[in-house]
């Protein structure tokens, strides 16, 4: 039985149409676009420029390491993870990942509705430049000579720091793209931070690959001309951070150019006008709509403001006591209480645990070794690189065309083919170990011959189309999803737990791929990427995630809150029903006015 609803007091006939059809859409100023994106994107560029960068340092260090001792500079780094079971390197490639958790947590519990996006990114940016100079100070002259007992506890700090500005970035800079862009064009906006990390991966390797070339290239030396060899050799590592330092600047002096959100200084603005202090923030609204709008200004923060209000109502409305302390119990009693957050918030972590589910963000660690042992180079690996810049950038002109929801389900489907392809394969082309020439021991204890040629190019195709895919779909869409399912209440905090969990679960996966690879073999890793994809693809996907493609905001929000209201209702008319047949469930009040007011049908 469905529910009925009062009659609403307004005339059907007069209510106006769905507002993302009647209005039309404001004239923006490029420019201030231009620099409103720019300022999250560079964040975003540095993490992908520091994943491609360290990789290069982790083999400047080896490189340095497997020198012979008699012939080795004295510097601190040149016994870098030596007997040690790849503890210390484990440990410098996962310091970034517990700063990352650190960072995503600070804003969690304490900052997320507080400092606003624009600040995260200004700490974000402080984080980056300390981190970075930490590191580089790591790698001195001064330190190797006189207190090397600093330089790993220093590449260790300035590793997390960085890492801690990436658990800024990755929360700050989606909401603040997905709150300050208008919305025909949001998802191409937040999509293009992803190709913006993947344009970083690649300026990262290209970076490396020149420094440590020319190291090699200008230090050449004989054993007999050792004495004359100059420290620099041993700590060039050092100048792929100062790169990294650099590009921090302009993202800082950035942070003083842009405005703060419009959509979060209105929501401060509703929650301080009992107290009748909003007079600044709503001058500074209005300055920030000027930024993006001109002309237009006034009339685009009259109508957001009108659904910043009436969403705020709601909220204050539905809101629970223990939301009122907003500690860590109450963050996340709210988070998980609330059905207009928890519904959301089970779809953008269903999403992220999928995308790591995925296994791609793993694999792509082990491709350059996947590549090899089945006979083909390492320019596979860089041509890797090429598909995902290709097709993420592909991503912001499809985003808003064919939806999230649509391409989501798409990439699900093809990543789950070419996974399907990988694990069939795999006894065939990574059981014969291509670096001994010898026949080994597959995964289910068969002999291996050699690869055919047809089976090596089908592996090196497949492994294309799955990282492809994933650049595609899961990579940036992802983070589409979550900036913009969140009613604005809680969307700092919800974004913040999200970004945490994503980094619990990269690490996880990232653990574990190398005990399943070694204990069961690859055909069982990748068939059990490929199986979560199926499940995405015709399960998840098509049942729980909801298609915002055109859709402001608060228009989300609204129908997030129509469908919660609706499901509450139907249970509670489902009762009434098995209590007396005769009963029809009349509700205490509707969202028929909610819905007119932010463009509803």
């Amino acid at each position: 039985m469905l529910p009925t609803h009062h009659q609403s007091t307004t005339d059907p006939s007069t209510v106006e149409p769905n507002m993302s059809q009647q209005r039309q859409h404001p004239r923006i100023s490029w420019a201030g676009l231009g620099l409103v994106f720019m300022t999250p994107a560079l964040g975003g560029f540095l993490y992908g420029y520091d994943i491609g960068a360290t990789a290069f340092v982790l083999a400047m260090l080896r490189e340095n390491r497997d020198v012979d001792d008699a012939t080795t500079p004295q510097a601190w780094w040149y016994d870098f993870g030596r007997d040690d079971g790849g503890m210390q390197e484990g440990l410098f490639i996962a310091a970034m990942s517990l700063g990352a958790l650190l960072g995503s947590h600070l804003v969690l519990f304490h900052l997320a509705s507080t400092i606003g996006r624009r600040m995260e990114l200004r700490v974000a940016s402080i984080l980056y430049m300390i981190g970075t100079g930490l590191q580089m100070a790591s790698g001195s002259p001064w330190v190797s000579a006189s207190a090397a007992w600093l330089g790993w506890p220093l590449l260790f700090c300035g590793r997390a720091l960085f890492g801690m500005g990436i658990g800024f970035v990755m929360h700050g800079a989606p909401n603040y793209m997905a709150e300050m862009a208008p919305s025909h064009i949001r998802g191409a906006i937040v999509s293009a931070k992803e190709t913006l990390i993947v344009l970083g991966i690649f300026f990262g390797y290209a970076v490396g690959d020149f420094i440590s070339h020319k190291s090699v290239y200008d230090n050449t030396y004989d054993d007999d001309d050792f004495d004359g060899l100059q420290l620099s050799f041993n700590n060039d590592w050092t100048k792929l951070y100062q790169v990294s330092f650099f590009l921090s600047i302009p993202m800082f002096g950035l942070t003083f150019v842009v405005p703060r959100s419009v959509r979060w200084l209105l929501t401060q603005q509703s929650r301080l006008e009992e107290l009748d202090s909003s007079n600044d923030i709503s001058q500074e609204a209005r300055q920030s709509m000027q930024f993006l709008y001109r002309d237009d200004a006034t009339a685009e923060l009259h109508h957001l403001t009108q659904q910043v209000r009436a969403n705020h109502c709601l909220t204050k409305q539905e809101s629970t006591p223990a939301a009122a302390g907003m500690g860590c119990g109450s963050t996340l009693t709210m988070l998980f209480g609330d059905p207009t957050c928890s519904q959301p918030l089970f779809v953008a972590l269903g999403i992220i645990f999928l995308m790591e589910s995925s296994g791609q963000p793993a694999i792509l660690s082990y491709t350059t070794i996947l590549y090899e042992e089945a006979g083909w180079s390492g320019h596979a690996s860089v041509m890797t690189a090429s598909l995902m810049l290709f097709f993420s950038t592909i991503t912001i002109f499809l985003v808003d065309v064919l939806g999230r929801k649509r391409l989501l389900q798409i990439c699900a489907s093809i990543m789950g083919v070419s996974l399907l392809i990988l694990s069939v394969l795999a006894p065939y082309v990574w059981g014969f170990n291509t670096s001994t020439s010898e026949v080994v021991d597959d995964e289910d204890g068969e002999r291996s011959a050699e690869p055919a040629a047809w089976q090596k190019l089908a592996v090196l195709l497949a492994m294309f189309v799955y990282v492809g895919s994933y650049q595609l779909g899961f990579g940036p869409i992802t983070w589409v999803v979550v900036a913009e399912v969140f009613p604005s209440h809680v969307r700092g905090h919800a974004t913040a737990l999200a970004v945490e969990v994503k980094y619990v679960l990269q690490f996880i996966v990232q653990f574990a791929v190398p005990i399943l690879q070694q204990r069961l073999g690859w055909r069982i890793t990748f068939g059990s990427f490929a199986c979560f994809m199926a499940f995405a693809a015709m399960v998840f996907i098509p049942t729980f995630v909801p298609e915002t493609k055109g859709l402001t905001l608060e228009q989300i929000e609204a129908k997030t809150r129509e469908s919660c209201y609706y499901e509450k209702n139907a249970t509670k008319s489902t009762i009434l029903d098995d209590d007396d047949d005769d009963t029809s469930m009349v509700t205490d009040e509707s969202p028929s006015e909610l819905s007119h007011l932010l463009g509803g049908e």
